[in-house]
């Protein structure tokens, strides 16, 4: 009888905790499997282009690269800093240190030198082989005019997200929306594959009133008009008096 009872009451508890684990916490459990065997990277976006009213290119956007890190994979994160630092030729200490700290985690984290990468750049790491460091894309963006205009268009930081002018007033139309991959691993953790769960929104066009001609030419004069008498700096505005649009 005692036998019995003691048998009803170990069946009783494996039964319990059958329950448990197949109703209760299946999904606690569903959702740490899915994220030991798959990652989610949220690339940015491209951002849209800003143009002058014949459609000259002022801000594109192409296709870059940047570096992820899978900590799990890394065997010796102060190793594995100083060399990828090695191969950019252009690691402050600072970023050094932010590379090690990002290395010795437990959770996939993008590795943002302060500059975008070159080719080169990407060539030289990638040719290292390092265990638990991949290539992610990342949006690069681009001023042909160089300083043509500047003040006016702005520009973005290694978020991609405006801080001045055009592109910080426009920013939220501008920045389109982030798409989706998902990073397979296998039970070693190991990068297997990488595919698009979700594709990126490319941003919205910005058309300027702005002609480009006329504001190089007011730039050029401004600057010789400042130079000629001494000044400290100067303004100069070329609008079209019947619809009020700001040429230059």
């Amino acid at each position: 009888g005692v036998t019995f009872v003691i048998f009803a009451l170990w069946a009783g508890g494996v039964e319990a905790r059958l329950v448990y684990l197949q109703v209760v916490a299946h999904a606690k459990y569903e959702e740490r499997a899915v994220e030991q065997q798959q990652k989610i990277i949220e690339p940015v976006a491209p951002r849209g282009d800003i143009l002058d009213r014949r459609g000259n290119l002022l801000a594109y956007t192409v296709g870059g690269s940047s570096l992820a890190a899978f900590p799990t994979q890394v065997s010796d994160p102060v190793v594995t800093a100083r060399e990828i630092c090695i191969a950019l030729a252009d690691c402050s200490a600072a970023e050094r240190r932010t590379f090690v700290e990002k290395l010795s985690g437990t959770r996939y984290k993008p590795l943002r030198p302060a500059q975008a990468l070159s080719p080169d750049q990407v060539a030289r790491v990638m040719a290292l082989k390092l265990r638990g460091i991949q290539l992610t894309p990342e949006p690069v963006r681009y001023y042909p005019k160089v300083e043509l205009a500047s003040q006016l268009i702005g520009w973005v930081n290694r978020d991609n997200l405006g801080q001045g002018g055009i592109e910080y007033a426009y920013n939220k139309d501008i920045s389109g929306r982030q798409g989706r991959l998902l990073v397979q691993m296998d039970a070693r953790k190991n990068w297997m594959q990488m595919k698009v769960a979700q594709p990126s929104t490319p941003g919205a066009t910005v058309e300027l009133a702005l002609d480009l001609n006329l504001e190089h030419i007011v730039e050029r004069e401004l600057a010789a008009a400042v130079e000629q008498h001494h000044a400290a700096g100067g303004t100069a505005i070329i609008m079209d008096p019947f619809t009020g649009e700001v040429l230059a």
